[in-house]
């Protein structure tokens, strides 16, 4: 599968936030070490909000033209792992973001690392 394929619907516009999903997504996972814990709480709640409030990522929508597609089920499809979908979507949508804050809270807080985008 090509890498344009697995990020996006194949449109300038899918490419684009596919892209772009991709860079807030590694930013996301390494947030702790450089982003400030206060911010990455407000972006957890953010998210959350998101997925109870509409049951899905807006910007999966619009980089895969529906509601249906998603990075990692690209990804997992891609490598043969079977996975079911609704403990993905569990596990990539709260449980996840829970562990990227723990991390940070614990490399900040309790460890008293300082991080680079400090507020």
């Amino acid at each position: 599968m090509k890498f344009i394929q697995l990020i996006s619907d194949g449109t300038k516009l899918g490419i684009a936030v596919g892209v772009l999903h991709l860079l807030l997504i590694i930013a996301a996972y390494s947030s702790p070490f450089w982003l400030d814990w206060r911010v990455i709480t407000t972006g957890v709640l953010i998210l959350w909000i998101q997925y109870i409030a509409i049951g899905r990522c807006i910007l999966n929508d619009v980089q895969y033209g529906s509601k249906d597609g998603r990075l990692y089920e690209g990804i997992l499809t891609a490598l043969g792992i079977k996975y079911d979908q609704e403990k993905l979507g569990i596990i990539l949508n709260f449980v996840v973001p829970t562990i990227v804050l723990a991390i940070a809270l614990i490399w900040q807080l309790a460890l008293h690392f300082q991080v680079v985008a400090n507020f």
